[in-house]
Order: structure tokens, then C-alpha cells, then sequence
């Protein structure tokens, strides 16, 4: 069976933007005892509130992706203009502007990568369903989901977990168990609920990247 962790919002850390302009939740970051934004990592998922006009901070060398969870709307200029559950890729060299309505606050959902090191899929479960995960991939591979507006169950394998809103539930599959067919269920317990669900994978022989 894959390792399965469940983490609370007690276990996210504050921690502040590398341009010193807000705070981040950190959910999790990936070797588990780098420090943001000191050391080195392979890949990190947080989560910010945005109340102001301002510049994302630069990470050259890693790519990014960036979920609106909360909000009307997330304006980034010439890059995007999300609306609620969006998202968006991009390098984390590029320069972006972020831009919210005047006395609103929007609530994102963040992950950024090594570039070149995984390939990364997110979406957002907005309904109970079933997700097989592909065989024959060739490394091990992390599924992170997080629930959202209301309580998730997931049953991976035989194991159930349920999910109050924000928490998170890491899967680590070995190379071994990364070879074969895994279904995963999704369940959403209120009409509100729904799961950002987030796959890191090495990539495929012969690839580089997304």
C-alpha cells in the first residue's frame, strides 16, 4: 500500500513571502526539513491571501501553478485573469502582477516545481468520482489532495480517509506501486465540497518536463 499522511491546518506553517510582502500557509515542502526560502527544495505547495495590488516573488529555475479557491477574481495582467477554481502555469522567473478589487480578499492555492525534476497535474474535484491512476510510470509519484468548502472521503486502495475542509492528504507510491493501476475515489459530503487534487510524477523516459 502507498504511504498515506493526513495533515491538519495545526501542521501548516506561516511563513513569510520571499519578497517580505505577506504570509503563506505552507502545507508541504518537499525535502520535509528545507526552509522556505533559505534552502534549496524540490517542490512546495501553499497557500496565500491576497489583499493588495503587488509583484509575485521571483524563483528562477522552478515552475508554478496557482488555483483560485476563493474570490471573484484573481486579475494577473498579460499572464491570466482567473476566476473562481482556474488556474494557471507559469515560470517562476516571469515577472506577475497581481491585482484584486478594491476591499477584496482572494485565497489561491499555490505549487511550484523544480523545472525539468516532475511532471505535475492538479485539477479540481467538484463532484464524487473515480480517478485510475495510469500504469507503467517508471518512478515514484506524490497525490496530494486537500478539501475544500466541506468534508471529502478518499478511499485509496482498501483504506479510507475523510477530509475536513483544508485539510490535506499526502500518497506516496514507490516505484514499485507506481507500476500499476490504483483507483482512487473521491467523495464529497456536502454540495459545497470539492478537492484539489495534485500529482507529482517523475518524467517519463526520453521527457524533460510538463
Amino acid at each position: 500500500m502507498p504511504r498515506c499522511v493526513q495533515l491538519s491546518p495545526d501542521d501548516y506553517k506561516i511563513q513569510r513571502w520571499k519578497n517580505g510582502r505577506g504570509t503563506t500557509s505552507q502545507l508541504l515542502i518537499e525535502p520535509a526539513d528545507a526552509v522556505f526560502p533559505i534552502d534549496a527544495f524540490r517542490w512546495r505547495i501553499s497557500s496565500a491571501r491576497v489583499n493588495a495590488a503587488g509583484a509575485f516573488s521571483l524563483f528562477p529555475g522552478y515552475d508554478r501553478l496557482l488555483v483560485l479557491v476563493e474570490g471573484r477574481g484573481l486579475d494577473l495582467g498579460s499572464l491570466a485573469r482567473l476566476s473562481p477554481f482556474e488556474s494557471v502555469r507559469f515560470e517562476g522567473e516571469r515577472e506577475v502582477d497581481a491585482h484584486v478589487a478594491s476591499g477584496e480578499e482572494i485565497l489561491d492555492y499555490g505549487l511550484m516545481w523544480k523545472r525539468g525534476e516532475f511532471e505535475v497535474f492538479c485539477e479540481v474535484m467538484e463532484s464524487s468520482g473515480l480517478q485510475t491512476l495510469e500504469a507503467a510510470v517508471s518512478g515514484p509519484r506524490t497525490l496530494v489532495v486537500t478539501a475544500l468548502g466541506g468534508g471529502v472521503s478518499i478511499q485509496v486502495g482498501g483504506a479510507s480517509h475523510t477530509l475536513a475542509p483544508w485539510e490535506t492528504l499526502r500518497i506516496d507510491f514507490s516505484a514499485a506501486e507506481a507500476s500499476k493501476d490504483w483507483q482512487i475515489t473521491y467523495g464529497m459530503k456536502e454540495p459545497s465540497a470539492r478537492a484539489i487534487v495534485s500529482r507529482l510524477e517523475r518524467p517519463k523516459e526520453g521527457r524533460s518536463g510538463p
